[in-house]
């Protein structure tokens, strides 16, 4: 397991949590912390927005030959039409 995938997995973890705890504590009416549940949810929030760059670090884009190509109708995932060349390409 590489470094970054599991501080992906952490982050997740904590974030869900700490998102889950501020819910709560927003939503339950005998608990009497609204305002404090409010700001618990935002900082879950933010842990849980933390994934995203680490995400977009370790999973490139995958291009295929049909992107470098240029403008293309993509019919389904595996198949498209370019305008550049009329051809095919799966």
């Amino acid at each position: 397991m590489k470094k970054d995938t599991l501080l992906e997995i952490i982050l997740g973890t904590i974030g869900g949590l700490v998102f889950a705890i501020g819910m709560c504590m927003t939503l339950i009416p005998e608990w009497d912390l609204f305002n404090l549940g409010v700001v618990i949810t935002v900082i879950g929030f933010i842990l849980l927005l933390c994934i995203i760059p680490v995400y977009r670090s370790t999973h490139p884009k995958k291009t295929t030959c049909a992107d470098q190509l240029g403008n293309c109708i993509y019919l389904d995932n595996r198949c498209c039409w370019c305008l550049n060349y009329g051809l095919w390409y799966k």
